[in-house]
């Protein structure tokens, strides 16, 4: 009787909105279709006032359709089958955000997982925005953000005037953020409160006027960690001088900052109690352009050079060992998880692990030494 009423429970929970699903087909789908999976859509059209998963096929590019300020209660972005379906954000008329939790949209939720998102060269809007209301959760995870010819685009992630938001940012790439204006990849103002856990991201060639995080909002906090940024300003700033805030920093790898006089790596407020922590921290740049105003622990390393820090690829963004360090680098092994065991971090510095040689390259390198050996005897 237990089983069947458990049973029964489930049934109903999967019939609701939780449960929901919708699909997209950007090659063979049709907007006036019913969004399932004999009938998907075409574009992200119809992702409005849902409670939904939306799958999406990575048959071809994917348009985002022609409506801004998508309000929503829970929506779930992911890919329906192989690969990393790619989205265009082409929209420049009106409207505040693409996707818009306003003050309808209380305890709304958007989650989105292995997409690539392009935008059009004249997007000037921002991607996400959080705005009035409480409790709200914004969660990307393995995506990729490509803003290569976008001259005024937006941040990805705006809160403003929200509290208790949680913001979840973790292994993405994000690059060519060159923009005209200050913008940013998590942005927020107003009053209120935002919780942000960003790790394991690379950001890379951000233009002079643009950076990773900036911060307003008093009572926020953040950790920030094992992230790597090449070419570009603020991984954080925290820009609030009247009400305390906990930024933690530590695990990250920088280089190559753009604009070192005005937007160091990691920058707060002077007011005693306001600032930023920042500790194990990996720095090409000088010391004076990497940290301004910051609580500094005794492990950041600065002014380190290229083959101290040893990248493997720097140029390519396809390429699977982008920004990840090689054998001999100083970010190779970190004792902040030792030191911070509260924070769950992990035991090296950066985005991934640096590389290892393969296994046959070692037995191949094993077996050279043993020759030379012998040839010496």
């Amino acid at each position: 009787m237990k089983i069947t009423f458990l049973l029964s429970l489930a049934v109903l929970f999967c019939a609701g909105t939780l449960c929901a699903a919708k699909y997209v087909d950007p090659l063979n789908g049709s907007d006036a279709n019913l969004g399932t999976v004999a009938a998907p859509w075409r574009t992200l059209k119809n992702i409005n006032y849902l409670d939904d998963t939306i799958y999406i096929s990575n048959s071809t590019v994917c348009y985002f359709g022609d409506l801004m300020d998508r309000i929503f209660t829970n929506v779930v972005l992911r890919p329906w089958g192989d690969g990393m379906p790619t989205i265009l954000v082409s929209n420049t008329a009106g409207g505040t955000a693409a996707l818009y939790m306003n003050s309808l949209s209380i305890l709304s939720q958007v989650r989105m997982y292995n997409l690539k998102w392009t935008f059009a060269s004249d997007f000037t809007r921002r991607l996400i925005q959080s705005r009035f209301n409480f409790n709200k959760k914004i969660i990307i995870e393995h995506c990729e953000f490509d803003f290569t010819g976008v001259s005024g685009a937006g941040s990805v992630v705006y809160v403003q005037d929200c509290t208790n938001v949680e913001v979840r940012i973790w292994s993405n790439l994000v690059y060519r953020l060159n923009t005209t204006a200050n913008r940013y990849v998590v942005e927020e103002s107003g009053t209120g409160s935002m919780n942000v856990d960003m790790r394991y991201n690379r950001f890379y060639d951000f233009g002079t006027a643009s950076g990773v995080l900036i911060s307003a909002h008093p009572l926020s906090s953040a950790i920030i960690a094992n992230n790597t940024a090449w070419g570009g300003n603020y991984l954080c700033y925290l820009n609030s001088p009247t009400v305390a805030a906990g930024f933690t920093n530590i695990n990250n790898v920088v280089d190559y900052e753009k604009d070192p006089t005005n937007r160091k790596w990691f920058r707060c407020q002077t007011v005693p109690g306001l600032q930023s922590f920042c500790d194990f921290n990996v720095s090409g740049d000088t010391l004076a352009y990497t940290f301004a105003n910051t609580i500094n622990g005794a492990s950041n390393q600065a002014g380190l050079t290229d083959a101290q820090i040893n990248f493997k690829n720097t140029t390519d963004v396809a390429n699977a060992q982008f920004l990840k360090t090689d054998l001999g680098s100083v970010a190779t092994a970190s004792d902040a998880a030792t030191m911070y065991p509260e924070l769950n971090l992990v035991s090296y510095a950066g985005w991934a692990p640096t590389i290892v040689p393969e296994p046959l390259f070692l037995v191949a390198l094993a077996y050279g030494f043993g020759c030379l050996y012998l040839l010496r005897r």
